[in-house]
């Protein structure tokens, strides 16, 4: 995992998948060859953050140069091919925009192939390496000590560690919850304030994402007194 500028870091994710096709051949050949490539590889970004990736391989089995079989035109067909369609589905981290996709690598091969009369079954891979950019964020939720129920409308700040200066600054939702996104990797003091509550203050260690949550104590003078 790499640091790259601004707010986001650069991730590289692979996948290996397994793809199976054949081959029609002249029925009497012999010792072909059995060759890949790939010809085309589409991608588009789904859903939580899912990458589908479909690719096209034609495949090409190759004779002997001393084979001779009868062909069109007193040609020998020495040359067969077809084509071979997977598609694939890799979960990546978080991206900000499709336009993150930094680039899609592959590489294919065979892994097993099978001789029948008139067609070859080949078993091969396709090995994927994605890299894109997925922007640094910090998260959490804040809630209350004596009833575990969360605290809405609390301040929280983003602070940095030598000096007092508040780099970010958000409130928390309904749900307690709060979310900062495109912060620069690095470490950071995190304070929390609510109305009735003693603040907080926590620590957070940013690479790509960190959770940080909070349970506030309400003040001291704001606590119902037990009568005697």
């Amino acid at each position: 995992m790499l640091l790259a500028k601004g707010s986001a870091v650069r991730q590289i994710t692979k996948k290996r998948i397994n793809w199976y096709g054949s081959v029609t051949v002249h029925p009497a050949i012999a010792g072909v060859r059995i060759f890949p490539r790939v010809e085309s590889l589409t991608h588009r970004v789904l859903e939580n953050n899912v990458l589908q990736v479909q690719a096209t391989i034609k495949l090409f089995a190759v004779a002997p140069p001393a084979t001779d079989l009868p062909g069109q035109n007193g040609q020998s067909p020495r040359c067969f091919s077809s084509l071979v369609d997977t598609t694939t589905f890799i979960r990546l981290r978080p991206l900000a925009h499709p336009r993150d996709i930094l680039s899609i690598r592959h590489e294919v091969g065979i892994e097993k192939t099978t001789m029948r009369p008139g067609r070859i079954s080949v078993i091969g891979r396709l090995d994927i390496e994605v890299e894109y950019l997925s922007p640094v964020s910090l998260n959490g939720r804040v809630t209350a000590f004596a009833t575990g129920q969360p605290v809405a409308g609390a301040k929280v700040q983003v602070l940095d560690m030598e000096q007092e200066e508040v780099l970010y600054e958000t409130t928390t939702a309904a749900d307690g919850s709060y979310a900062f996104e495109g912060i620069d990797a690095g470490t950071y003091r995190v304070r929390v304030q609510a109305s009735h509550y003693e603040p907080r203050e926590e620590i957070a260690v940013l690479m790509l994402q960190d959770t940080v949550n909070f349970v506030l104590h309400r003040r001291l003078d704001q606590k119902d007194v037990a009568a005697n």
